[in-house]
């Protein structure tokens, strides 16, 4: 069955398949204490706020560059476990990331 994380484009969405989008993951990401349990390799603090590092072009450190999937994806952080697909801040994701040629133009909306 094709869920909307699954399904592919064209196929009734305007979106991505959410495995290998990666859009949402060009956003600063503030990890909760208590809740968030990430290898300090991956984090950096801004102003005292535990955060996921990034890389040089903006992505998190958790992105693989080619695949574009979370290699820590069963331990990401809550905040990325609630992100909801399709939602107001998913499409502007999608829309930017577009714009920077980091991910194809469709024919359909964002």
């Amino acid at each position: 069955m094709t869920t909307p994380e699954t399904a592919p484009l064209g196929a009734g969405t305007d979106l991505p398949p959410c495995a290998g989008c990666g859009a949402c993951c060009y956003n600063v990401v503030e990890l909760q204490a208590g809740v968030d349990h990430i290898p300090e390799a991956l984090t950096v603090e801004h102003d005292g706020i535990r955060c996921m590092d990034q890389a040089g072009d903006g992505a998190c450190v958790a992105l693989d560059p080619r695949t574009r999937l979370c290699t820590i994806y069963e331990r990401r952080p809550q905040i990325c476990r609630d992100f909801q697909r399709g939602g107001d801040l998913c499409r502007r994701f999608v829309g930017i990331s577009r714009e920077r040629g980091r991910l194809p133009h469709t024919t359909g909306r964002i």
